[in-house]
């Protein structure tokens, strides 16, 4: 019987050597851009160097997350966007804050390629694991709904599970599934079977926790343990403690990974807690580094209100006490200001404002333009300090070579020595150089035609009556003839009539 049942698995697994897209989690019941992943599935070592993920929107170039992460992956491998809270410890990412265009709810495609050329494409309609906490499994040729609670990203499907007898299922009164991995367990498409070991056989025992979501408000914090390998007896001590390392949970042990939970009770608007674990096998593990687990999440809770006695205070006391207190600022940044059409060739400038905390904090500004995984420019570079609560804004010049259409500007800052940058993308349109100095024509010729017309409406030239600008000597000198002759001859007229 378990013959049947390992062949069974197996043959629910991909083709030897093939890497395929094996689930989606696209529309998650957290914010779509920080929680969203694809989970592909390779028999044998996969190098993602060149390799792309898209959508039908965009296409996002496959990278390393962490300063331990390999491109040369084999077994379940998680896609994340780079900014992800999912705290997946070993994913890989693309190079910006979302899969593609971030992952369409009503339908979308998921396209996996390498140096051009497609490995696996899918296409989903959004009719099956749309925002319900579930995701897509691919089974059997089909996409369907899965059966664990947020899927079951970097191990076997909760529907492939099903279907070999892996597992047991039982029913909470809210309807829920939970999957109990308590007959074996299913390490790189290879059924582990429980058997009784003593210390001197050699393992190498792993440890994950698994939560269905990261911020929890009113209601118990469910989580459970993940082994990679559970044919050996174990004992996971675990416990919660807050950021300060004060014990909320005592420590406990258990011998199972049964989904255990926790109901935080805190007087405070938000606190964030540390699920922490630890696990040892009755074995000879050769790798201790990799025992610990930990997870963070968020409880959400209603600030109580002062007392009464603190509420009487004047308003003056108010007053007093608000202008003592010194103003808490943030680190913030943003684009001020970009060009939404630039010319291929020429240059552009692009203006970040960023505004300081209550430190000092060394910055390293840089900027490109990139297409998939293809930069377009060289990236453009600046360094300067910023002082405690200042304010700074940078200009970062580039020079895109690249045809006409439509391309991403990214601004990286890196703070510190921190390892993570922040970044901030937007929407460019690279155009044709023609084309922009035809829109100008037509701009100054508009211009033309308005002065043109302005000077019709506010100025008429009368041809009826002509007005003398201008009269020249000779001509004035005749007319002065004309009535010096007058002139006498009124004197001669006059002097015969007064003779007579």
């Amino acid at each position: 019987m378990k013959k049947i049942l390992l062949l069974l698995a197996l043959a629910l697994l991909p083709a030897a050597g093939a890497l395929r897209i094996n689930e989606i989690m696209y529309n998650p019941v957290l914010d779509d851009n920080y929680f969203e992943w694809v989970e592909l599935y390779a028999n044998e070592s996969f190098d993602f160097t060149n390799a792309t993920i898209s959508d039908s929107a965009y296409t996002d170039e496959i990278m390393c997350c962490n300063a331990n992460c390999s491109l040369k992956r084999a077994g379940y491998i998680l896609i994340i966007d780079k900014d992800s809270k999912t705290n997946f410890s070993d994913a890989l990412c693309v190079d910006d804050n979302s899969i593609g265009n971030g992952l369409g709810n009503s339908g979308d495609s998921v396209t996996i390629k390498k140096r051009g050329i497609t490995i696996d494409s899918i296409r989903y309609n959004g009719s099956s694991a749309n925002g319900n906490n579930r995701s897509l499994e691919f089974f059997n040729g089909s996409w369907l709904e899965s059966i664990a609670m947020g899927g079951t990203p970097g191990f076997l499907n909760s529907i492939a599970n099903i279907s070999a007898g892996l597992v047991n299922i039982s029913f909470n009164e809210t309807a829920n599934i939970t999957i109990n991995q308590t007959n074996s367990t299913m390490i790189n498409g290879t059924n582990q079977t429980s058997n009784t070991t003593n210390k001197t056989s050699n393992c190498d025992v792993s440890l994950e926790i698994f939560t269905e979501k990261i911020i929890y408000s009113d209601e118990a914090i469910k989580f459970r343990h993940i082994l990679n390998n559970a044919s050996y007896s174990f004992s996971i001590e675990y416990w919660i403690e807050d950021l300060f390392g004060g014990i909320v949970k005592a420590k406990r042990n258990t011998t199972n990974t049964e989904e255990k939970s926790y109901t935080a009770n805190i007087d405070e608007s938000d606190k964030t807690l540390l699920i922490k674990s630890d696990v040892s096998a009755n074995c000879s593990d050769t790798n201790l580094s990799n025992n610990y687990a930990e997870k963070m999440v968020v409880v959400k809770g209603e600030k109580k209100q002062a007392p009464e006695s603190s509420q009487t205070q004047t308003q003056e006391t108010k007053t007093q006490t608000s202008a003592a207190a010194p103003a808490v600022s943030k680190f913030d940044y943003e684009i001020i200001s970009y060009p939404e059409e630039i010319v291929s060739g020429e240059e552009f400038a692009v203006n970040v404002k960023i505004i300081g905390d209550s430190k000092q904090h060394s910055l390293i500004l840089r900027s490109y333009v990139y297409k998939g995984s293809k930069h377009y420019s060289e990236e453009t570079t600046k360094e300067f300090v910023l002082k405690a609560n200042g304010e700074e804004i940078t200009e970062l010049k580039n020079v895109v070579e690249a045809p006409p259409g439509y391309y991403k500007l990214k601004v990286k800052i890196k703070k510190d020595e921190l390892v993570t940058e922040y970044d901030l993308t937007e929407d460019i349109q690279v155009v044709d150089e023609k084309i922009n100095t035809v829109k100008e024509n037509m701009n100054n010729v508009k211009e033309t035609k308005d002065i043109v017309n302005e000077i019709n409406e506010n100025y008429t030239i009368n041809l009826t009556e002509p007005k003398i600008l201008y009269s020249s000597k000779s001509n004035n000198a005749k007319n002065l003839v004309k009535y010096l002759i007058i002139g006498i001859l009124v004197v001669i007229s006059a002097v015969l009539i007064w003779k007579r």
